[in-house]
Parts: C-alpha cells; structure tokens; sequence
C-alpha cells in the first residue's frame, strides 16, 4: 500500500510523509532501525503508526470533514498555549509522534534478533550454570503498545486508551 499523506484526504493513510519523518528523526539519537529498513518498509511502518494512533487516542476534537480518511485535521483544537489550530493542518506535534511511533514499531520488530530474543536466551552464565529465557510475548502485541515518548506528545490533543487521567483541582 502506497503511503498517502494528503491532509484531509479521502484515501489519506499517514499523518506525515517520508521526507517529513525522515527530517524529525535525522535530529535523534539511535534512529538505526529507520536507516536500515527500506522505503517499503518505513512506509508501512508510518501507516501502522498513524492506525494505532486513530486507534488508540480519543481525540478531543471532531474531524474537519464527513469524508476524510484519518481523525486529523481536525476543528476545536487548541495548541499548548490555548491559540485555536487550523482545521486544515496536521499538527507538526502529531507529525512528530507518528515518525517516532513508526521507529518504535521498526526497532521492536528488529529487535528480536539483535537482542537475542530469537534463541530465547537472555542470558548465560557458566559458573554454577545459571539460563535465563526471555519472557514470549508475541512482537504484533507489544509492538503495539503506545511509547511513552509519544503519549507525552499527543496528550494535549486527546486520552491514550489504557491511560488513567485524574483532574488536578486547585484551591
């Protein structure tokens, strides 16, 4: 599947583009799973990314139009200094988090191997002979699982499914 990241489009599958990812990430440390995997693959990887984000927030907003594809651009949001945001953009906040979503879906899939993960080993010991396996956990279920990095970056604009928010009252 072709990435798409027209803003408000009807068949609209990304919240950013290639180049747009590609530039936030060039900017951080450890970004090896993003350089090493091909343009397939950090595509589909932004795809999954912008569904687990639709998936997994409940966005305070309403979507600009009936027939978009993706929640975003949206109407009656706010930045983090109360200013209304465009209807017709795509936070860069939210393009930041689906880039770093996508790296984290490429590492925990390239992980497996680098870690050891795929003997089930975790660690060896000779004196006294001590094995310690891995705990399975199938990587499509954790792979899943929303960063904290990113649930910090999309918290201003919705409740990550699976979060505990208390109302702090001042008096």
């Amino acid at each position: 599947m072709a990435l798409d990241a027209t803003v408000g489009g009807v068949s609209a599958n990304s919240y950013v583009t290639m180049s747009v990812a590609s530039a936030f990430l060039d900017g951080r440390l450890h970004i090896d799973a993003w350089i090493e995997a091909s343009g397939a693959e950090r595509e589909s990887a932004l795809i999954w990314a912008t569904r687990l984000l639709d998936q997994q927030v409940r966005w305070y907003g309403m979507p600009t139009t009936m027939t978009q594809a993706l929640a975003w651009p949206m109407t009656g949001m706010v930045d983090r200094y109360g200013r209304p945001i465009s209807p017709t953009i795509v936070p860069t906040t939210i393009q930041e988090a689906t880039a770093v979503y996508a790296l984290a879906l490429l590492e925990d899939t390239s992980s497996e191997t680098d870690s050891g993960a795929d003997t089930g080993i975790k660690m060896k010991k000779l004196g006294a002979m001590t094995i310690e396996f891995f705990e399975h956990r199938p990587p499509s279920s954790a792979a899943t699982l929303m960063p904290l990095e990113v649930r910090q970056m999309v918290a201003l604009y919705g409740t990550v499914a699976g979060s505990i928010n208390v109302p702090v009252l001042r008096t």
